[in-house]
């Protein structure tokens, strides 16, 4: 909630931009159309400088020695190195007038669901990643990522990510009622079931619900499409992301998978960036055992 004005360099420019309260304002329409390589853009520039001067309101030099992110799966292969590339180093910013500097030496990238793995592992001492099988679902907005470890060790082919995602519900269940998407993805995510549109309460519980088992139902048939070269080794599936919580408190998926058992991870929907602050630490405290 933050107010903020914060000019950025990048690639010898200088671009201005409103974060916070101001920024609704200007970007009404941000999210709507994802596109994977944004972060090419001065946008997510300015999101990451900004995102670490609140957390440093008062430097005007501020270095990171490891910075770690993270991609949906489909997405990784691609995409990994150019990120890297392209936030690793050197950038300056004006914050409300003030000149900022800074410096992120190291940047690494995973695919989301595993970090939120190294979540799950961090909150639960009894859990043994190297013991058992480990099937992920990872469920966003708008794609379902999926990655299955066995033993620790990655299953061969076993990613995949799937064009489903809450937004499907989102759009349906606007479409069918003739309400702007923006305005169910409020109230869904609110746990309301009831939303005011054009000056009449309408319950949008009954096609939520509806929406909501259907794309339980799609992406359980992906997960074993997918899978089915080992699915019948599968007793339970871990899931993470903000479609994650919204699914499993219906208990569509539960429904949907039927024997195979659902474990919702903790914090679901910030459980991936959990994930990447723990792995920063990690790479950062093998660097220093190294140098002892």
């Amino acid at each position: 909630k933050k107010k903020m004005l914060i000019s950025v360099e990048d690639q010898d420019r200088w671009f201005d931009f409103g974060v916070g309260e101001y920024v609704a304002n200007q970007l009404s329409s941000a999210g709507e159309n994802y596109n994977p390589d944004k972060f090419k853009t001065p946008e997510e520039l300015a999101k990451l400088l900004a995102g670490f001067s609140v957390l440093k309101p008062k430097a005007d030099k501020i270095i990171v020695q490891d910075l770690v992110t993270g991609l949906p799966i489909k997405y990784f292969n691609k995409y990994k190195d150019a990120i890297k590339d392209r936030f690793q180093g050197e950038f300056k910013a004006k914050i409300d007038g003030k000149e900022v500097n800074y410096l992120f030496k190291n940047v690494a990238v995973i695919p989301q669901a595993v970090a939120s793995i190294f979540y799950h592992m961090n909150q639960n001492s009894s859990f043994d990643f190297s013991s058992s099988m480990c099937p992920i679902i990872d469920i966003g907005g708008r794609t379902t990522d999926g990655v299955a470890y066995n033993y620790g060790d990655l299953i061969e082919n076993s990613t995949f990510s799937l064009e489903r995602g809450m937004s499907d519900v989102f759009k349906r269940v606007g479409k069918e009622l003739v309400i702007n998407e923006k305005v169910i993805r409020e109230a869904v995510i609110n746990g309301k079931d009831t939303v005011t549109y054009n000056q009449e309460t309408i319950n949008v519980s009954e096609p939520v619900n509806r929406e909501c088992q259907k794309l339980a139902d799609k992406i359980v048939e992906g997960v074993y499409n997918e899978w089915r070269d080992f699915i019948g080794n599968i007793n339970s599936v871990f899931i993470v992301g903000g479609g994650a919580k919204i699914l499993d408190h219906g208990d569509f998926l539960r429904n949907s998978f039927e024997k195979i058992k659902v474990n919702l991870i903790s914090n679901a929907q910030e459980a991936n960036a959990f994930g990447y602050r723990l792995r920063a630490e990690a790479i950062n405290r093998k660097r220093s055992d190294k140098n002892e």
